[in-house]
């Protein structure tokens, strides 16, 4: 029996290890991995959390072989591990099973095509559910038509409306999220936090702004030079400025700037059950990759 151990999170050393393991599934399974590093920055800094009490990392002596991370009310899990290491699997799929007292049975999501978690869950009695996540990827190796913007838009950065005199751009910004995903949860506050992560880029916080000046959509672009990939995440539009062609427009210009930096491909994951989405991310020349399934304890 191997020597594998759990810990809890312990910061950015941690951190860094994670980023380290998302990226070496990226250079074996391109596109077929769970998330990339500018995952990570996003889900630990866009709001206020105790990362150390939903995330843990399973070890064998110093070598990071996986780590699992509870959400959604801490019922949910996402679990990556190295394809391979069953026995670091069936540890982090123990971890996300011990849900609090009076908490839903544990959901973990797991790619179709990482068999080593597949089969951990299966063996602990977890069952597919009708939950996903969808794959996207869109490849970069040809160049990339400019956008076509409706009247009255434009594409601009945060750094851009700093430089141009915005004074409370990240407040705009922050209150454009909030708008898009209808949840207060996005402040001020936790927007500079977020902007303070190693990923973080303003000139690739990319907005749609109108002839007003008012922001109408956003895609914050997460740009991994170690893989030369590119992640968006997130992605939304006002409920205002929706059905205009505004996001397809703004996705479109996020992609040439991608293309402008040689990046190779990007990658950006829907809600499965939402009809939209996924149309538009294929009118952009995105094409679906991968299912992240959920998976429900008995």
């Amino acid at each position: 029996m191997r020597r594998t151990r759990l810990v809890p999170f312990a910061g950015d050393v941690d951190l860094a290890e994670m980023k380290a393991l998302l990226r070496a599934a990226w250079t074996a399974y391109e596109p077929q991995v769970e998330a990339l590093p500018g995952d990570l920055d996003w889900r630990l800094r866009r709001y206020p959390s105790e990362p150390e009490k939903h995330i843990v990392l399973c070890r064998e002596g110093p070598r990071l072989l996986g780590f699992a991370w509870r959400f959604g009310g801490r019922s949910e899990a996402d679990v990556v591990v190295l394809r391979g290491e069953a026995e670091a699997a069936a540890a982090l799929v123990a971890w996300c099973e011990a849900v609090e007292p009076g908490a839903p049975p544990a959901t973990i999501y797991a790619l179709e095509t990482n068999p080593t978690l597949g089969r951990a869950l299966a063996e602990r009695g977890f069952v597919p559910v009708d939950r996903t996540y969808l794959h996207f990827a869109c490849p970069l190796a040809s160049g990339r038509a400019p956008p076509h913007w409706p009247s009255g838009y434009r594409a601009a950065s945060v750094a851009d409306l700093a430089a141009g005199g915005m004074a409370d751009v990240v407040a705009q910004r922050a209150a454009l999220h909030r708008a898009a995903f209808g949840s207060p949860r996005v402040t001020e506050a936790a927007y500079r936090h977020l902007m303070a992560a190693d990923g973080y880029r303003s000139d690739l916080d990319l907005v749609a702004v109108d002839q007003h000046g008012v922001l109408a959509a956003f895609v914050l672009v997460w740009h991994d030079a170690a893989l030369n990939a590119g992640l968006f995440e997130p992605v939304g539009t006002h409920p205002a400025h929706r059905r205009r062609g505004v996001s397809r427009a703004l996705l479109a210009e996020a992609l040439a700037r991608l293309h402008a930096l040689r990046v190779s491909g990007v990658t950006v994951v829907a809600v499965g059950d939402d009809p939209i989405t996924p149309r538009l991310y294929a009118s952009v020349g995105f094409g679906l990759v991968g299912r992240n399934v959920a998976h429900r304890s008995g």
